[in-house]
Formats: C-alpha cells, sequence, structure tokens
C-alpha cells in the first residue's frame, strides 16, 4: 500500500524549494515573527490615515461556498522505532478466553484476549432488538391503513350518505305541510330576514377582505421588483457603485449593446417602480375600483419592467467571460443563477397579482348572487306564510332534527374514511425517526462498549509478556500484554499538542505527514495510535502527548520506499474532522450579540441585513460552517471600513 505521494519539480521548482526551505528555517525565529508584526502594525497605521482622507465606507464582501470543510491540528516532532508496545483493556472485567499465547507471533489486528462480556452481548441483544421495534413503528406509519380498513370507512360513508339523504327528504314533505301555519312562516320569514342581512354583510365583509388581499399582493409585487432590481444592479452597478467592483471592466464584453440594453430597462423599471409604489403603499381597504384599477395597472407595468430588466441583465452577463481571482467562473455561473431565481420569482408575482386580481371580481359576483338569491328566498317565505299549521310545525321540527343528526353522522363518517386514508403526518413520522436514530445510537454505544473488552494486537510481532490468564480480573488501562516489534521499519512520531487543541484529537484520526529531509512535496499517510492523558507543562503551557504511527490503521507502519530514519523531524497535520458538501464562509463575518445570538450582515443597497444563523465546525483557513440561516452563494459583509 502507498501511503505517501511524491511531486516531481522541475529545476525552477527546486531553487524555489530551496528558498521556501530557508524562509521556514527563518520563520522559526522568534525575532523575525517580532519584525513582521510591527512592519504590520506600522502599514496598517499607514494605510488607516491615509483612509480617512475618503468619505465613502469600504464594505468587504464574499459569498457563500460550498464544499468539503477540514479541521485539523497541526504539530511536530521526531521519528522514532517502535520496538514494542503495551497493550491494556480499555474496560475494567474478568478475562473470559485467552487466543494467543506468551511468545506467539501476532498480526496487526489478532485479538489476544478477551473479557467476559454477558451483560454487554445482552445489552447489544436489547439494542438491536429496540432498533427492530423503532424500524417496525416507523415502516408500520409510512405503510398507512390495510385495504380492508380502508374498504370498511368506505362503507360507513356510504350508509351515512344514504340516511342524510332520506333524512332530507323527510324535511322537504315536512316543509310542505308548514304552508298552513301562520307563525311557522313567520318564523322562517324572520329567518330569511336574517340570512338576508347576513348575506348583505357577508357581502360587505368579502368585498373588503378581497381587496385588502389584492393590495397586499400589489405590495408583495413591488417587494419582489425591489428584490429583483437589486440584484440586477449587483451586476449592473447603477445604484450600488461598488456592487460589481470586481467584474465591471469586462461586463458584456462580447456584446456591449447589451449593456447599453440593460441599463436603459434598469432606469425605467425603476421609474415604473417608484410610480406603483407611491399608489400601492398609500392605499387601504377602502380603495374604490377606479384607485385599484390604476394600482394593477401600475404594479404590472413595474413587473414587466423588472423582468425585461433581468432579461437583459442576464444577456450582460452571458456576453462575459471572464474567469479571475476576482470574479471567477463561478462566481459569473453564481449570478446568472440569482438573475434566474429572480426571473421565476417575477413571473410568479405576475400570476400572483392575476390570481387575486380575478378572486377580487369573483368575490364581489358571488356576494351580489348570495344577496340576490337571500331575497328570493325572503319573497317565497312570506308568499307561504298563511298556508302552514302547527302539526306541520312539529314535522319539520322533527325532519330538521333528523337532517341534523344525519349531517353529523355523514361528516363523522367522512372524517373517519378521510383519517384512515391520510398519510402520515409529518411530525409523526418524524418523532418515529427520532427514535430509530435513538436506537441506532442506543446500538452503536453498545457495540463499542463491547468492542472494548477485546484485546487487540496493534501492530505484527511477537506477544513477549501476557500476565492475564482466564478467569482473572483485569483494571482497565493497566498493561497486561507486550507485543515486540518483527518489523524493522516501524516507526512513530509522538508530538505535544496543546491542550487548545487536545478535544479535537481522536485515536484513529488520520494524519499526513512530511520530513524536512524530503520536503513538503513528500507525504507520508499516517494515523493517531494513542493520546496521552497525562498532561505535560512546557514553559507554562499544558501539552499532551500523541502518538501517531505511520501507515493505516489496517496496515500499520506502511512508509513506502523512503529511507527513514530515527530522529528525523517531522511536521504532523492531524485530520480531526472532515465535512463533504458544507455550507461555510469566512469565520470573520460571524458576529455576536450581547445576547449570545449569532448572525451576519448581508447587503441591501447601501446598508444592510442582519441574519441569524447557526454555526457548526469551525474549519481550517478561517472558515465556519453555516447549519441555518444562509444559503449558497449569498453574498455576507466580512467587514466596513470607514
Amino acid at each position: 500500500m502507498k501511503c505517501f505521494q511524491t511531486l516531481t519539480s522541475s529545476p525552477r521548482r527546486d531553487i524555489r524549494h530551496a528558498s521556501m526551505m530557508k524562509l521556514k528555517a527563518l520563520l522559526k525565529k522568534k525575532w523575525v515573527w517580532a519584525l513582521i508584526v510591527v512592519g504590520g502594525v506600522v502599514l496598517v497605521g499607514f494605510w488607516m490615515a491615509g483612509s480617512r482622507d475618503g468619505a465613502q465606507a469600504q464594505i468587504i464582501t464574499d459569498t457563500v461556498k460550498r464544499g468539503t470543510l477540514i479541521q485539523t491540528v497541526e504539530a511536530t516532532g521526531e521519528l522514532e522505532s517502535v520496538d514494542e508496545v503495551d497493550l491494556s483493556f480499555e474496560t475494567s472485567g474478568t478475562v473470559e478466553a485467552i487466543f494467543v499465547q506468551e511468545g506467539e507471533d501476532v498480526r496487526a489486528g489478532d485479538v489476544i484476549a478477551i473479557l467476559a462480556a454477558d451483560e454487554l452481548n445482552a445489552d447489544v441483544r436489547r439494542a438491536q432488538e429496540a432498533l427492530r421495534v423503532a424500524q417496525g413503528n416507523l415502516d408500520a406509519k409510512l405503510a398507512g391503513a390495510t385495504d380492508e380498513s380502508v374498504a370498511v370507512a368506505m362503507a360507513d360513508v356510504d350508509v351515512a350518505r344514504a340516511a342524510f339523504d332520506a333524512a332530507q327528504v323527510t324535511l322537504e314533505n315536512a316543509r310542505e305541510e308548514q304552508d298552513a301555519v301562520r307563525d311557522v312562516q313567520a318564523a322562517n320569514v324572520a329567518q330569511a330576514q336574517t340570512d338576508l342581512a347576513q348575506a348583505r354583510a357577508d357581502e360587505t365583509t368579502d368585498n373588503v377582505q378581497a381587496t385588502a388581499d389584492l393590495i397586499n399582493v400589489l405590495r408583495g409585487n413591488m417587494i419582489a421588483v425591489r428584490s429583483a432590481l437589486s440584484e440586477a444592479d449587483q451586476t449592473l452597478g447603477i445604484d450600488n457603485t461598488l456592487a460589481n467592483n470586481d467584474v465591471e471592466d469586462v461586463l458584456a464584453a462580447t456584446d456591449s449593446g447589451s449593456l447599453t440594453d440593460a441599463e436603459n430597462a434598469y432606469h425605467a423599471a425603476t421609474e415604473s417602480r417608484d410610480a406603483a409604489e407611491d399608489v400601492i403603499f398609500a392605499m387601504d381597504a377602502t380603495a374604490t375600483d377606479a384607485e385599484i384599477t390604476e394600482a394593477v395597472l401600475l404594479a404590472e407595468d413595474a413587473l414587466a419592467d423588472a423582468s425585461l430588466t433581468l432579461l437583459y441583465t442576464r444577456r450582460v452577463l452571458d456576453a462575459t467571460v471572464v474567469d479571475t481571482a476576482d470574479y471567477s467562473f463561478e462566481d459569473l455561473e453564481s449570478d446568472k443563477t440569482s438573475l434566474d431565481t429572480e426571473r421565476s420569482n417575477i413571473q410568479s408575482e405576475q400570476d400572483a397579482l392575476e390570481t387575486e386580481r380575478q378572486a377580487r371580481d369573483n368575490a364581489r359576483v358571488n356576494g351580489a348572487n348570495a344577496v340576490d338569491d337571500a331575497e328570493r328566498r325572503l319573497d317565497i317565505a312570506v308568499a307561504t306564510q298563511a298556508s302552514l299549521n302547527a302539526s306541520a310545525q312539529a314535522a319539520t321540527n322533527a325532519a330538521e332534527a333528523a337532517v341534523e343528526s344525519r349531517s353529523a353522522d355523514l361528516v363523522r363518517a367522512e372524517a373517519s374514511l378521510a383519517q384512515v386514508q391520510a398519510a402520515p403526518r409529518g411530525v409523526d413520522v418524524a418523532a418515529l425517526r427520532a427514535a430509530v436514530s435513538e436506537a441506532q445510537a442506543q446500538l452503536a454505544g453498545a457495540l463499542a462498549r463491547l468492542d472494548n473488552t477485546q484485546l487487540t494486537a496493534p501492530i505484527a510481532g511477537k506477544l513477549t509478556r501476557l500476565e492475564v490468564k482466564a478467569g482473572e480480573p483485569a483494571v482497565a488501562a493497566t498493561t497486561v500484554a507486550t507485543v515486540q516489534s518483527t518489523n524493522a521499519e516501524a516507526f512513530q512520531i509522538i508530538v505535544d499538542v496543546p491542550e487548545a487543541d487536545i478535544a479535537k484529537v481522536a485515536v484513529q484520526d488520520t494524519a499526513e505527514i512530511t520530513f524536512d529531509a524530503f520536503g513538503e512535496d513528500v507525504i507520508v499517510v499516517g494515523f493517531v495510535h494513542s493520546v496521552d492523558t497525562a498532561e505535560k507543562v512546557v514553559e507554562g503551557v499544558v501539552y499532551y502527548e500523541v502518538t501517531v504511527y505511520l501507515g493505516t490503521p489496517e496496515s500499520p507502519f506502511e512508509s513506502g520506499t523512503l529511507d527513514l530514519k530515527p530522529g528525523m523531524s517531522a511536521d504532523v497535520t492531524i485530520v480531526t474532522d472532515k465535512i463533504a458538501d458544507a455550507l461555510y464562509i469566512p469565520q470573520r463575518a460571524v458576529l455576536e450579540r450581547q445576547d449570545g445570538t449569532l448572525y451576519v450582515r448581508l447587503p441591501n443597497g447601501n446598508g444592510f441585513d442582519e441574519v441569524d444563523v447557526e454555526v457548526g465546525l469551525r474549519g481550517d483557513e478561517g472558515r465556519r460552517q453555516i447549519l441555518a440561516g444562509l444559503s449558497e452563494g449569498q453574498t455576507v459583509i466580512l467587514t466596513i471600513r470607514d
């Protein structure tokens, strides 16, 4: 197995490499760093003094990116030969079996002895059973009701509907006898009058509500138009002149006319936007039909102009060919995607406006129809008032009660059917999924505890000492066996990791190792074998010793064909965490309020908006993982300089 990578260098690269080695040695001297710091402070002072002459603030921004986030810990040490390794159990218990006798050869990974683990095995079985139960509950919930249950519920609905239909027929027959009962008809007339008053009140309320809903949509249209023009201005830099500094010199390089079209469209769109906003944001639900019509026309013009501006701005980006450090091809594609998203949003707003306008028209028609229908029913009640009698009243009351009862039965049956047929709610499934995850975690913990009862050879060699026998007790972290290495080229590096970083380091973490003797281009793979829990204090700083083996846990001490010698200086980079497909931003973009909440600043015209965020891993190169609050491609403010 190859555990290192050699990068072939040219003569020019060799010269540069030699220079870098000299620089590396120089940088190890504290006085050099002192000069660098003092020089940096002086330069910053000159810059700040010069910057006071300018009146406009400088905003430094970056974008939310997606990629692999890596966290490492760096340390140095010397190469040492591994002659023998002392072994101990990670937990206390009684030795159950010995598989290798003293003096026998072992391979890396061989199990030498195990502790009695009846209770731990039972824990594993219980955890496995709990996982099966949790998974079964989730599977049953996702599967839904059986066909038989659905059939029964549907039959109940059919029976309830038949009873309801029969009750309605009975009610109609009873009402025919009410023609002779004057007082009963008077009650019916009063009810009809109430229905008419309610219909008129509903007509007014519905019209006011429909108008208010339409105004809300109009205001949303304006927000979308302003957002779209702000996005276009990120490319055009008309109002926000700082937005396109990285790319303005190469905008529309292959079609300069597209930039003129976009700028003209932008100016026209801002005028139509402002005209629409002046009218729309001054309106309320009491607006007249003429005012509503005017506002709708203005909003349609503003949306259409914004859509045209986005189209022309997209053509500007299509005519822009650039891939520089300040504005990469990925930045260009991200800007195109943002414009396309805004165009889609504008189209959605146009659809929403048309839908809400039609809804208002429908509300007015439906309200008028409801009033007409109520007036008609009142006329009928008055015309038939003299022909109802008292006996018909009793029959009518009984029929009405039967209809209400059968209606309630039908509603319950339909609700039961809907409940049987309904897909599981997200909140129910989430709870079941959480139970599965918890069961999986319990099983993983049980397996880990069981694994701690095994004494395993980390290297190939000979078992030279075994101080336990079957049936004897063993104490955790107490040496009970020693394996003598038979590999003459078995090496390790013991490095000191400071207290601030030791919590990040775990056994079997991958490490990348370079040796001064071979240069930084030659990288040897290693892994963390152990972490000493005893502290050591060097010049008042607390350190912990971390032992790094060359190779991998599966193939320890693999170092390829390098001529390694004990005592060689080594630089070790331990990869303590690695997250693929992570969202991240520069750490300095994340700010903290007095109450401890974290937030970032997003540019908004000439100002900025504060957006709360949830953060995760703190990676190398000053990067910070974003768990919630931002999406890929958004622009965040790093610093604002006066």
